[in-house]
């Protein structure tokens, strides 16, 4: 099923990018490559594992490639103009671009990104009997954000 989620979400993308990158030229392009990133960062987060992302990757591509060709009524929904041939090159880097940078910052949490008070409970878990671990790690919050402040924990 996520299989199927990840390819008509690329498909989506591909669409919704093909229809914005000739659409007030400057700002419809810029959009569409928006549109691009995002949407494989959308599928990287609701689907979390690489595959579904190059696999969603991989329909925009198809998706964009068969629109840049002429069909059975010489139809063509990317144009050889300027701002075709750039969307076709840099919309792939945007998908490559998206795919790794969706793995390089995403599986690990910098020491200033978690909260002060969060810290030292989970330094209390690591010094601590296994009794006392299971009672403390039922307050650990989901998201690895302190509950009783802001994200920029000062206490």
């Amino acid at each position: 099923m996520k299989i199927i989620k990840s390819v008509l979400f690329g498909a989506l993308i591909a669409f919704g990018a093909i229809l914005l990158h000739n659409y007030m030229p400057p700002f419809g392009f810029v959009a569409s490559l928006l549109l691009t990133y995002l949407g494989i960062r959308v599928v990287g987060q609701s689907l979390y594992y690489l595959r579904y992302q190059v696999l969603a990757g991989a329909t925009w591509l198809a998706v964009v490639i068969r629109a840049g060709t002429p069909g059975d009524g010489d139809e063509i929904s990317i144009y050889g103009n300027s701002y075709g041939n750039l969307f076709l090159i840099s919309g792939f880097a945007v998908v490559v671009f998206s795919l790794i940078l969706s793995r390089s910052n995403s599986r690990y949490i910098s020491q200033s990104q978690i909260c002060p008070s969060l810290l030292s409970l989970t330094t209390t878990l690591s010094s601590a009997n296994k009794s006392r671990r299971r009672s403390l790690s039922a307050k650990l919050p989901a998201a690895l954000a302190c509950t009783r402040c802001s994200s920029n924990c000062a206490s």
